[in-house]
């Protein structure tokens, strides 16, 4: 499936208000889809967990450090988020070691691009992230925003739920019938990690 196209945007072109909140994004990079020119969903087949941890170099439960945007090899606008692994369920990585992970979009000199679809993380934020690596030295999120899942606390408890903001998830040959994310409901994460754990073992 091609690669959504992106829509680049000059801050100085945005009104004032827009143009201050826009630059915030820089530090703040998930306000971004809100706050920028609006693109039409980017359509992507959707990925049961299973096809998640089946196309995933490391499944990692992770916390969002920092991050910084900058142009490619390619001359494209980048943003990489360096994150510290807790736990590993798949790949090589260690807790307490250091992963990079790379959306596409950010803003650079004063010029933006946006892609629909594209995760972007708050610091600070724990996500459990399925990533693919290949040749290259940072982690890629799994089918866009599917390879992300989003963690977070409530009534004393972990839970964790699919980040698809962006994109509409559709069954493979199939462009007009809609699909729920992997985990479009909201799970306990233990019990999720637990069925990745079964999955992991399963594909070995």
């Amino acid at each position: 499936m091609p690669m959504p196209r992106p829509r680049w945007y000059k801050i100085s072109s945005v009104p004032p208000l827009l143009r201050s909140l826009a630059l915030l994004c820089a530090t703040a990079a998930p306000l971004a889809p809100a706050l920028l020119p609006s693109a039409r969903a980017s359509v992507v087949e959707a990925l049961d967990l299973d096809t998640l941890v089946q196309d995933s170099d490391a499944v990692v439960l992770a916390r969002v450090m920092k991050h910084w945007s900058h142009l490619d090899e390619r001359g494209r606008i980048v943003t990489d988020f360096q994150m510290q692994v807790e736990q590993s369920e798949k790949g090589n990585s260690v807790p307490g070691s250091a992963v990079v992970v790379r959306k596409l979009g950010g803003i650079v000199d004063g010029r933006g691009m946006h892609i629909s679809g594209e995760p972007g993380f708050t610091d600070g934020e724990l996500v459990l992230l399925f990533g693919t690596q290949g040749k290259k030295t940072y982690l890629r999120p799994v089918g866009m925003g599917q390879g992300t899942i989003r963690v977070y606390e409530q009534g004393g408890q972990r839970w964790a739920r699919s980040d698809a903001q962006g994109i509409t998830l559709t069954k493979r040959g199939d462009t007009t019938t809609k699909s729920r994310a992997a985990v479009a409901e909201p799970r306990k994460l233990d019990s999720l990690l637990e069925e990745v754990r079964s999955i992991v073992a399963a594909q070995k």
